[in-house]
């Protein structure tokens, strides 16, 4: 699920410089700035993000406020027309914040759920999983956007990023009815569990 979150805002931003120029008149200087800001800010971020989520816990709550973020930019150049300039760079600081916090709490479930002897195989399995939904995700955006325009794309990452957050919730269920939660504990309850294996 995370996946498919991370791939829309990807093609988002493989679309995003034409798309500010098109529907908000930004000129390419201003739209190629409002386009950068999600990496850029997140070069800085992810780091401080990472070490902050490994002292914490609590990766699935981390998981779901990024997902929770994603939704906010598309749905902020959903409703708001094209006189507001600044709804670019509203949204690519709310993209680039979704970013950095899924990011880091998506890697950390890995290790926590893949015993040790399969990390490379798990690791490997979600790259090549992303790679797949990315260039899933981009034909798709393209494909919409040839036909049927910007608004239904907006329509579909709005869905996407919905759909990834019913998903979340689930996992925040399913592990807290378990008997051996480990998915969303407390960091120092994580480690109790590691050093007793």
């Amino acid at each position: 699920m995370q996946l498919i979150s991370l791939s829309c805002i990807n093609s988002f931003v493989g679309i995003g410089q034409d798309f500010f120029i098109q529907k908000y008149g930004l000129s390419m200087k201003m739209a190629n700035i409002a386009n950068s800001l999600l990496f850029g800010s997140a070069i800085i971020l992810i780091p401080i993000t990472g070490v902050f989520i490994s002292k914490t816990g609590f990766h699935l709550y981390w998981l779901l406020t990024g997902l929770v973020t994603t939704a906010l930019p598309p749905l902020l150049i959903f409703m708001f027309s094209n006189g507001e300039s600044y709804i670019p760079f509203i949204a690519a600081v709310f993209y680039s914040l979704s970013y950095t916090l899924c990011g880091p709490s998506f890697v950390a479930v890995t290790p926590v759920i893949i015993d040790k002897g399969y990390l490379a195989t798990a690791y490997g399995l979600q790259k090549s999983s992303f790679n797949a939904t990315y260039a899933l995700v981009t034909y798709i955006t393209g494909l919409i956007i040839d036909t049927l325009g910007y608004f239904v794309l907006q329509g579909f990452f709005i869905h996407i990023v919905i759909l990834c957050i019913d998903f979340t919730l689930i996992m925040v269920f399913l592990d807290a009815a378990s008997d051996n939660p480990k998915l969303n504990v407390p960091a120092l309850w994580l480690c109790h569990i590691k050093d007793r294996k």
